[in-house]
């Protein structure tokens, strides 16, 4: 991502919402919102419906990037072998204040180094959502080849269990047995971590 653009944020969505559950309590007096329903899901599928044309060319121009720098970091590997190790030097080891950066790297060093994997359409989407959901989730579902790939990033690392379509009734039981684990720890007057789900 080059210096000086949004990174995984969507000002413009944080704007609607701003606009949508944020100003009428500030016209009436208000100072904060704490409603449970300031992300509600109704807002953002009126946002995204809103936002289509622009989400889907976005996603092609997030395809074209990829593909343009998978090419030219393979270029530069090419001429000099030791590029990939300054360029993307491999996180081995997981560190919990940069995950996301710990699954990007070790997925553009993968589509570097494995020059028979073609980054195909859609792949520029799918990556940011294999790096958000792995990083910042406690489970998340993939399609087949990109659970591959998390699943593939060097060990141990605190990244989240990823599933696939086949799986999905095991992340329902794994997630509710997660929960039943925090309500109990809650009851005990103890914290558990929260259960994110990508």
């Amino acid at each position: 991502m080059p210096k000086g653009h949004d990174a995984f944020t969507a000002m413009d969505f944080a704007q609607v919402v701003f606009a949508a559950q944020v100003q009428p309590y500030l016209a009436s007096g208000g100072i904060t919102h704490f409603s449970p329903d300031l992300f509600a899901p109704d807002k953002f599928i009126e946002w995204l419906e809103l936002h289509k044309d622009r989400i889907w060319k976005d996603r092609n121009a997030l395809d074209e990037t990829l593909f343009q720098k998978v090419k030219e970091y393979r270029s530069r590997q090419k001429l000099d072998a030791s590029w990939v190790e300054d360029s993307f030097p491999e996180f081995a080891r997981f560190r919990r204040d940069k995950p996301a950066m710990f699954a990007y790297e070790n997925i553009i060093r993968g589509f570097v180094m494995d020059r028979g994997t073609q980054p195909k359409k859609g792949d520029g989407l799918d990556l940011s959502h294999a790096v958000l959901g792995s990083a910042f989730a406690n489970f998340a579902a993939l399609d087949g080849q990109w659970k591959k790939r998390i699943e593939s990033l060097p060990k141990p690392n605190g990244l989240a269990r990823i599933y696939s379509e086949p799986e999905l009734d095991q992340m329902v039981s794994d997630i509710e047995r997660e929960c039943k684990k925090i309500r109990m720890l809650r009851a005990r007057g103890l914290l558990g971590e929260t259960v994110f789900v990508g």
